[in-house]
């Protein structure tokens, strides 16, 4: 069947997969994850890009969010994989947006309680202005995960989790983490 795609044709381009199963054979690439089942039948799992792998476990960005969106002064989460050098996968990070009764030494016992090691973010960026959404509201991760935690590349208040608490994460600190002389954890 024909796909018509985007406005934009370099989106379009990027979305239609070719030569996947034999030559000259087209695919739409929805960013959907299904899973199937016996029988054949397919169900919706999840985003491709609401899901990052850390320590051998799979973690869904939206059910951390829902986490972290419970806590009092929290009023939206943004929650996303970035890397670490030298490390499997991709560790946890949250942009955040709060209100005034937001309370970072709290948040870090929520993060603790609520949340499996490998869950908790390990990164967390403050943010000073809006977040970043598509058209239709969603929450705009691209961007977000390719700035990651680098001081450099983030004008927003950046924190790392040691020892179970938020501190910040200055240029000292990122080189520390790059070098794997600092663990996040």
């Amino acid at each position: 069947m024909a796909f018509d795609g985007y406005v934009d044709e370099k989106a379009t381009e990027k979305k239609v997969l070719r030569d996947v199963f034999k030559p000259g054979d087209r695919w739409f690439d929805s960013g959907d994850l299904l899973e199937m089942h016996e029988g054949g039948w397919l169900s919706f799992a999840d985003r491709a890009g609401d899901t990052f792998r850390w320590k051998g476990e799979n973690v869904s960005t939206n059910e951390v969010a829902d986490i972290l969106d419970a806590f009092p002064g929290v009023s939206e989460a943004n929650v996303y994989g970035v890397e670490i050098p030298g490390a499997d996968g991709r560790a946890g990070m949250a942009a955040i947006k709060t209100d005034g009764r937001f309370d970072l030494e709290a948040f870090a016992e929520h993060v603790g309680r609520e949340l499996a090691s490998y869950q908790r973010p390990l990164f967390l960026r403050l943010l000073e202005g809006e977040m970043n959404i598509t058209g239709t509201f969603k929450h705009q991760k691209v961007e977000y995960r390719e700035q990651g935690w680098d001081p450099a590349r983030v004008a927003d208040p950046l924190y790392v989790l040691v020892d179970g608490r938020y501190r910040p994460l200055d240029a000292g600190a990122a080189d520390r983490i790059a070098r794997g002389d600092l663990l996040p954890g």
